[in-house]
């Protein structure tokens, strides 16, 4: 077991990255290639960039119109990302990890904070999924994977915050991180949503998939809006 925790701290930790990195390489391409054929395939040259640039702030700061139709799941899922996002990446074990595989460290949140941040990820996920089983509106938009993913996502969560505020014993310990590991390192690895991508591609800032893709060339004689994001902007999260 200690091998195998060696080996996922290590090298797979050092190969997940990396298979990341390339992830995130390869969705950086496919839509830039998907920008590029919208722009060719436009009857009208002129680039929208004022447009682009509203929808593309307004989809990053969806603030009037998800917070009018849905403020209290609203709060919840932003509350809900920040503990994603900041406790992977700003805590103490992890950029110590960090540090021993790739030489790079950056500052840590306290351990307080850490555990609060911890504990609230895995209960507005929770929240999450209950109000996406309630709605009904929400369930109409949901896949499968909808509702697996917020419990594979608390995993890691749980899993370390068992290792570093509970007394077990020292098998059960290793299996606790084992799992840790493995689950984190499987989320930064698969965790790139290629179908959504794939989905919406067409869609770009301020203006329909239908009318930059599937349409013959020249079909489409308004400005055309460049993709500065071409992101799954359809359901809210």
């Amino acid at each position: 077991m200690e091998a195998l925790l060696d080996f996922s701290k290590g090298s797979l930790f050092r190969l997940t990255f990396l298979v990341m990195v390339l992830g995130l390489i390869r969705i950086v391409v496919l839509d830039v290639w998907g920008a590029i054929n919208a722009y060719r395939r436009a009857g009208d040259k002129k680039l929208a960039w004022g447009t682009a640039i509203r929808n593309t702030l307004q989809w990053l700061f969806p603030t009037k119109r998800v917070l009018a139709r849905r403020p209290v799941y609203s709060v919840f899922s932003v509350l809900f990302h920040v503990g994603l996002i900041l406790v992977p990446i700003l805590l103490l074990a992890h950029v110590q990890l960090w540090k021993n595989s790739t030489g790079l460290s950056w500052w840590t949140l306290p351990a307080q904070w850490a555990d609060i941040l911890t504990l609230t990820t895995i209960g507005f996920s929770l929240l999450l999924l209950l109000g996406r089983l309630i709605d009904k509106g929400a369930r109409f938009l949901s896949r499968k994977q909808d509702y697996v993913w917020p419990i594979l996502l608390i995993i890691p969560f749980i899993t370390g915050y068992l290792c570093s505020n509970t007394a077990v014993s020292a098998g059960s310990y290793q299996l606790l991180m084992l799992t840790h590991i493995l689950t984190a390192e499987f989320h930064g690895a698969v965790d790139r949503h290629p179908s959504r991508a794939g989905q919406h591609r067409g869609r770009c800032a301020g203006q329909p998939a239908q009318r930059v893709t599937g349409e013959k060339p020249g079909a489409h004689q308004g400005p055309i809006a460049p993709c500065a994001l071409l992101v799954d902007g359809a359901r809210d999260q």
